[in-house]
């Protein structure tokens, strides 16, 4: 079987569709383009008192007919962006054929079953693949003898990657397939695809449980610590701790400059490093490098850091291990009290302040930096920043 041979059922004679006409560029019906003013046009105003006499079903034909013109000029078509554009009006043209097909108590099941079946075509065309799914298996629920709706259901199905809905459609429609070498080649990839799916969900279970098994592991460890962590309050960082070799914890820390609203992520702090040593990274001593400092007062000797003691209760263990495996917990509620700020001596290590009995870690070590002097530590205390 051809690659044209699972197309759509187009006129003269294909599929037993006879009664369709040969060629409709010499009917006004079936316009390759609109005129300009169509609706005063004389053909156009013709047409619609021809269609005013039409049942629904008749009326249906017509547009299936013109859903057809479209596919036709579709193949033809030199450029692909003039392709896209007449099977997009295809699959309106089918719809409005299949709108009108359904008003119709008469009409046959097998006309409704062909107009899905060619718009579940253009949809497969279109990369519309669930739409084209459904089309044809509502063509098969109208006809289960159709070879092409099995074939175009199973083909959107594999670019969906239900391997399970491929194998169904496929299997069913083998008997109506007449031996045809297309469609063997095709159950062939439902086979290939079916044992790459099962990989990939084997892959992925494989990821999840050794992710589950690590947040679990990260649990112990930070309760073995005496780690005690909250909400975040940075819900969007999606940075988490880790451990390196030699069982050395790595954390994120979040700086916060009260003064500027600034937020800065130091991603890798390791639990036995002082602040000093940030602080010798971060800030120089004759000067300050933040674009916001206009008076220079953030530098190495000018700046105290501060961790909240009111960060809220620790998190339960299932909410624990749902954030360090990534997922969404919640938020932490912020207060600003000022009996809540604990000052950092930076020659501690970033253990020793974790550990505190106080310190309730919102999510990751945050930190927030004030620049030492009275002013500023006024405003920070009295949250007026």
């Amino acid at each position: 079987m051809g690659a044209d041979a699972m197309g759509p059922e187009l006129p003269p004679g294909q599929d037993g569709d006879s009664k369709e006409a040969a060629s409709s560029s010499d009917s006004s019906l079936f316009w390759s383009e609109n005129p300009e003013d169509y609706e005063n046009h004389p053909d156009f105003i013709a047409m619609q008192a021809a269609m005013d006499e039409f049942t629904p079903f008749e009326e249906a034909e017509a547009w299936k007919k013109q859903g057809n013109d479209k596919v036709r000029l579709a193949r033809k078509a030199a450029y692909a962006h003039m392709k896209r554009r007449y099977q997009r009006e295809a699959v309106v043209l089918y719809s409005r054929a299949i709108g009108k097909a359904k008003e119709d108590p008469e009409t046959p099941a097998a006309f409704l079953s062909t107009c899905y079946n060619n718009r579940a075509q253009m949809n497969l065309t279109l990369t519309n693949y669930r739409s084209a799914l459904e089309d044809a298996e509502e063509a098969i629920r109208l006809d289960g003898t159709s070879k092409k709706a099995y074939f175009r259901g199973v083909k959107a199905a594999l670019e969906l990657k239900d391997a399970e809905k491929a194998a169904d459609l496929g299997r069913r429609g083998i008997p109506h397939s007449g031996g045809d070498r297309e469609y063997a080649e095709l159950m062939r990839e439902v086979d290939r695809v079916a044992v790459e799916v099962g990989e990939e969900r084997r892959e992925e279970s494989r990821r999840a449980d050794e992710s589950l098994s690590t947040a679990v592991q990260f649990a112990v460890l930070l309760r073995q610590r005496g780690v005690k962590v909250g909400l975040p309050s940075f819900p969007d960082i999606q940075n988490k701790p880790y451990l390196d070799e030699q069982s050395v914890m790595h954390w994120p820390v979040i700086m916060l400059y009260p003064e500027s609203g600034q937020v800065e992520l130091i991603e890798d702090f390791a639990e036995n490093s002082a602040f000093d040593a940030m602080l010798d990274m971060m800030f120089r001593d004759d000067g300050s490098d933040l674009p916001w400092d206009e008076r220079g007062e953030y530098t190495r000797r000018g700046v105290t850091l501060y961790y909240s003691a009111g960060a809220g209760e620790p998190m339960p263990q299932k909410k624990l291990l749902e954030w360090l495996d990534g997922h969404n917990v919640g938020e932490m509620e912020r207060t600003w009290r000022k009996d809540d700020f604990r000052k950092i001596d930076p020659k501690r290590t970033l253990a020793e302040v974790l550990t505190r009995e106080d310190c309730v870690l919102p999510g990751l070590p945050t930190v927030y930096v004030v620049a030492e002097n009275d002013f500023h530590r006024e405003k920070f205390f009295n949250g007026d920043f």
